[in-house]
């Protein structure tokens, strides 16, 4: 594992020339968040504060403290975790459409029955809701980033 995250100071300095900005903002939300976070602590250490290429850093719906990881924890068993090691094994990557289950199944009565009564049994056209549309923009997390994080999961 290399000792720097390269796509992070690339990501950030290729935005830096762009913007000519001495240093940028960035946002993280759910996973990029996490993903974030373990950025700046390593730029926080690696750069100090007079060379720090990130002024500020928001996050949204991201878990940080893995201490007590909420309701998600009901998918953290061994079972689970083997079986998403080999489901990974086998591509390199975790896909976001098995994260996207993970939080239909915690909400089920509003991300997935309701849908069946009120469009399959009553024949009625789905609404918008901002959380089903943001379920289904997904994206991949790379194998060994989804180790990392899952072990410090289960590491607490």
């Amino acid at each position: 594992m290399t000792t720097s995250p390269t796509g992070w100071t690339r990501a950030f300095r290729v935005a830096r020339e762009l913007s000519g900005s001495a240093q940028v903002n960035a946002v993280g939300y759910c996973i990029g968040g996490a993903a974030l976070a373990t950025y700046m602590a390593w730029a926080n250490r690696h750069y100090g504060k007079e060379n720090m290429p990130v002024a500020s850093a928001t996050f949204f719906t991201t878990l940080v403290d893995y201490h007590k990881p909420g309701d998600i924890e009901v998918f953290l068993d061994p079972a689970t975790i083997e079986w998403l090691d080999n489901k990974m094994e086998e591509k390199g990557y975790l896909d976001g459409k098995e994260m996207a289950l993970s939080f239909r199944l915690l909400r089920s009565n509003s991300l997935i029955w309701h849908y069946v009564v009120h469009n399959y049994l009553y024949g009625e056209k789905p609404s918008a809701f901002d959380v089903l549309f943001w379920n289904m923009d997904t994206t991949r997390l790379l194998s060994h980033h989804a180790r990392l994080v899952l072990a410090r999961v289960l590491s607490e």
